[in-house]
């Protein structure tokens, strides 16, 4: 199968869009998963976050306290991303994922999120199907995912 390019997540339903103040010295790039932190600022979600709020939908500023517009994750929203495993063959996708849940995985070189498949106990995501652009086996392949329901730091249902 093809090697897919890895690329910068990307919103793949309809969403609640929602603006909120940048943390300082941030540097999350269009794409990247963020949360509030215990100020009310956005700030980048590491590998396995305590709380999701969405996914930015601009690079950030390096300014403290610029507007920065998410899609708020939430039941529902669909997300795109690339799988990661850290053994570089076993990175594909497979029919069998759907409905499985993974950790994500935050590449911090190249400022994008992924969906971990060596990740089955810090799970963060819950695979709803294989992206149509991509074929099964590809390396790299996208999926389509949305946030657990207890992660999605902005719905009634998280912890």
């Amino acid at each position: 199968m093809a090697t897919v390019n890895r690329q910068p997540g990307k919103v793949y339903s309809s969403y609640t869009l929602l603006y909120f103040p940048e943390g300082s010295n941030q540097s999350f790039k269009k794409g990247e998963f963020v949360y509030l932190d215990s100020n009310g600022y956005l700030v980048v979600c590491p590998s396995d976050p305590p709380n999701i709020a969405g996914m930015a939908l601009a690079d950030a500023t390096g300014t403290q306290g610029t507007a920065i517009p998410i899609a708020v994750a939430e039941p529902g929203t669909r997300f795109v991303l690339n799988v990661y495993h850290s053994t570089a063959a076993s990175a594909v996708t497979n029919k069998n994922q759907v409905g499985k849940k993974y950790g994500l995985y935050r590449d911090t070189s190249n400022y994008r999120h992924y969906v971990d498949l060596t990740d089955t106990s810090n799970t963060r995501l819950v695979v709803v199907d294989l992206y149509p652009g991509d074929n099964e086996g590809d390396q790299y392949g996208r999926l389509i995912v949305e946030v657990e329901d207890n992660y999605c730091q902005l719905s009634s249902t998280s912890s």
